[in-house]
């Protein structure tokens, strides 16, 4: 448990979220999430070196699992010698790793899920502009606002995320004309929808997913 605390840790330092560290034989596997890194070798590189570095003397494989909304969307191994070798020349680089297809582990293997993981809150706020172009009622009509974002992960698959929207400025006033289009309307009526309060609630989705096979994902969803 205290190897398992200490991994948590170092991962959390490096900006990688630990989900659960998994000892299955002679094999240590990670599952993480993470934003820090575009590249997903990159999280992968550190989280391997955090692994080797700390692993028992008996691991002599590495594998690292990186999660996205609770479901694995990549899974690598490398051999714990081999890595060492090779991260003592410089990063890893994709064809140093093996892809897994399989995600399994052995009914004697040892999960040790992160307890301090959920639930989670994360946030960002962006500003934003969302513009008409070559409209009746003006060339160009914009709104300039803020747009706040939350996810709460109650646990692994579950999820809400809330979409709120702020304005700040606009030329939306100059949008009166309605649409007299006789068919179905679509975009057309977008003014309606665009010329709303000074707050407004854009999406809130409540998210379950789980895995059906390492290519298969179902996802139960109900939001407004």
């Amino acid at each position: 448990k205290q190897l398992v605390d200490i991994i948590i840790t170092q991962m959390a330092n490096e900006g990688l979220a630990t989900h659960a560290v998994i000892f299955d034989g002679d094999e240590i596997t990670v599952e993480i999430s993470q934003k820090r890194f575009r590249p997903t070798i990159y999280a992968v590189d550190i989280a391997s070196r955090i692994l080797a570095y700390n692993a028992p003397n008996n691991i002599k494989k590495i594998t690292v699992n990186n999660l996205d909304f609770g479901i694995t969307n990549f899974s690598s191994t490398i051999e714990r010698d081999n890595l060492v070798s090779l991260v003592s020349r410089g990063p890893l680089r994709e064809d140093n790793i093996t892809l897994n297809n399989k995600i399994s582990f052995s009914e004697k293997s040892k999960i040790y899920d992160n307890p301090y993981m959920y639930p989670h809150f994360a946030w960002s706020l962006t500003p934003t502009v969302r513009t008409v172009l070559g409209g009746p009622d003006g060339f160009l009509l914009w709104q300039f606002q803020a747009k706040l974002k939350t996810v709460v992960s109650f646990r692994k698959g579950v999820y809400l995320e809330t979409e709120i929207h702020r304005k700040i400025k606009d030329n939306f006033d100059k949008w009166k004309l309605p649409s007299d289009s006789d068919v179905e309307h679509v975009r057309t009526d977008m003014r309606l929808y665009w010329k709303t309060g000074d707050t407004s609630l854009a999406r809130m989705q409540l998210d379950y997913l789980f895995q059906l096979s390492p290519f298969v994902v179902g996802r139960f969803s109900g939001g407004i």
